[in-house]
């Protein structure tokens, strides 16, 4: 693939998961194979006529048209300063060809991808091998309003050889105690095949509010039984009211 749809490339801090706080570069694909319910980001689930850039918050914004070209995205990439890159979306796995097309012009930078970790026929051995760090995350029905761990879970088997692997699970106050059972027993399979995997309840973050109900009662009371690293980390970025 030559080309991309791409709705932004910025820099920020990571917002999510055990590297919050760590400056970070994104590249947000645009198109989404699922239509979850407390989706942020659910302007870039279509294809954009431009792309946004911007490489620091206080700089004016410039605007490439879509689609974008392999070499036009490695010149604005490589305009920006900070070592770590995020490819992030609507759903990047979507446009994982042109990804991987990327790495060449990528030596020397540390690489994470954030999926919503359905499309398993996606991954490849390139892939894997280049990918510093994969977020997952596990899509908990009364969350997304869609079922698809079965999907998580083949998708995560694709993983067994994944440098390291941060599985995210975003719940809700009104978020069951078995799903959340139900994802980390997920995460503990995924334990046997890959050791290098930490986890990561997200609550949902609505108009500034953490909404979590009784579930964080809930979450201290299960994560014992379990012996890999369990957090608890909201989205930072949108307290701090940074992109």
């Amino acid at each position: 693939m030559e080309n991309a749809n791409i709705a932004e490339i910025f820099s920020s801090i990571q917002g999510e998961g055990p590297e919050v706080g760590i400056p970070y570069n994104f590249i947000r694909f645009t198109g989404c194979n699922l239509k979850c319910r407390y989706c942020d980001t659910d302007w870039a689930n279509e294809p954009l006529e431009s792309a946004r850039v911007l490489k620091c918050s206080t700089d004016i914004a410039e605007h490439h048209f879509n689609p974008i070209s392999l070499e036009d995205c490695l010149a604005i990439m490589s305009g920006f300063k900070h070592r770590n890159w995020c490819f992030t979306g609507g759903e990047p796995m979507l446009q994982s060809q042109f990804i991987e097309a990327l790495f060449p012009g990528l030596k020397g930078k540390r690489l994470m991808m954030e999926t919503n970790g359905t499309l398993r026929d996606n991954i490849t051995p390139a892939l894997v091998d280049r990918i510093d760090v994969w977020s997952v995350d596990i899509k908990l029905p009364s969350v997304s309003g869609e079922s698809v761990m079965e999907d998580n879970r083949f998708f995560l088997q694709r993983l067994d050889n994944a440098k390291q692997v941060v599985i995210k699970t975003v719940f809700s106050d009104e978020t069951p105690e078995s799903e959340l059972k139900a994802a980390l027993a997920m995460a503990d399979e995924f334990k046997k095949l890959n050791p290098r995997m930490s986890f990561v309840f997200q609550p949902v973050t609505h108009d500034e509010k953490v909404v979590t109900g009784d579930n964080l009662e809930v979450i201290c009371k299960i994560i014992d039984k379990f012996d890999f690293e369990i957090r608890v980390l909201p989205q930072v970025h949108k307290i701090l009211r940074v992109l």
